[in-house]
């Protein structure tokens, strides 16, 4: 009875996971592979960006100064100046990636030395409308 009652323990600690641990899984299509931080990617270029948090839900390429600047892009007002704006030449690429279940993170790339580098970003409610 004693060597049955070792057996079904030994059992059941083999079938159980410690909490806290779970299993891993492939990222889903429009999901991040890790968690987002603003600062972290407010330190990477597009391409990493890309490779450490997965396929974005949105990405826009737009002209500063010929494409609307709504409000959801007038952050980009004060990152450069009227006459940068008025150039006509400042490429944009918009990137937008679900941060969690009620957040959105939208970041606008400049493309510098042949790198996309972060100029702004905005973490916005999932429920607002631009």
């Amino acid at each position: 009875m004693k060597n049955i009652l070792v057996l079904i323990t030994c059992g059941l600690m083999m079938c159980c996971q410690p909490s806290g641990q779970k299993d891993k899984k492939a990222p889903q299509e429009g999901k991040t592979k890790y968690f987002i931080t603003l600062k972290g990617l407010s330190e990477s270029t597009l391409t990493q960006a890309l490779e450490k948090y997965g396929k974005p839900l949105e990405q826009e390429t737009f002209v500063l100064g010929i494409d609307p600047i709504h409000e959801f892009r007038v952050g980009l007002l004060n990152i450069f100046s009227k006459t940068e704006v008025d150039s006509k030449t400042i490429h944009i690429k918009e990137i937008t990636w679900e941060k969690d279940k009620d957040y959105k993170v939208t970041v606008w790339y400049r493309k510098k030395e042949d790198k996309w580098i972060p100029v702004d970003i905005l973490e916005w409610d999932k429920d607002e409308v631009f």
